[in-house]
């Protein structure tokens, strides 16, 4: 005859789960921190092209025009570049591409900050704290031990 426990003994599951867990290790960091890097700065030549646009309608000076087309241009190659070094980061546990949107639906612990995207929200995330959350499964990840 096997002996059980009464239930009142028995640990809970709901302790269990509160319990916040270690993070997961990226396992390409350098990699993931020089696309964060190269999406942040394609963000930052976008809005350096709205003001500068923006600048140049109001004081109708010409020389507005021409940095604000350097700052398309670094829009332009910024973008392509982090689009090139996005295609291979993947999240280990659900196999999303982690600075891609691929359309699908983002968990519910996905990071998002008011007025910016999962993606811009993710790179600010990796650049500033070294720690983000994938927005397809909510599973957080550490660049560094």
């Amino acid at each position: 005859m096997i002996a059980a426990k009464p239930i009142s003994e028995v640990p809970s599951c709901a302790a269990a789960s509160t319990a916040e867990r270690r993070s997961r290790r990226f396992n390409r960091p350098v990699a993931l921190y020089c696309a964060s890097v190269m999406v942040v700065l394609a963000a930052l030549g976008l809005l350096a092209f709205l003001g500068l646009a923006a600048m140049m309608l109001l004081t109708n000076d010409p020389s507005m025009g021409m940095w604000s087309l350097a700052a398309v241009a670094g829009f332009l190659f910024f973008t392509l570049m982090s689009v090139w070094q996005t295609g291979s980061l993947r999240c280990q546990l659900c196999h999303g591409k982690v600075l891609s949107d691929n359309g699908c639906l983002k968990h519910a612990q996905a990071q998002k900050l008011p007025l910016l995207t999962y993606r811009l929200t993710t790179a600010l995330s990796v650049v500033f704290t070294l720690r983000f959350r994938c927005m397809y499964c909510g599973t957080r990840h550490r660049l560094w031990e």
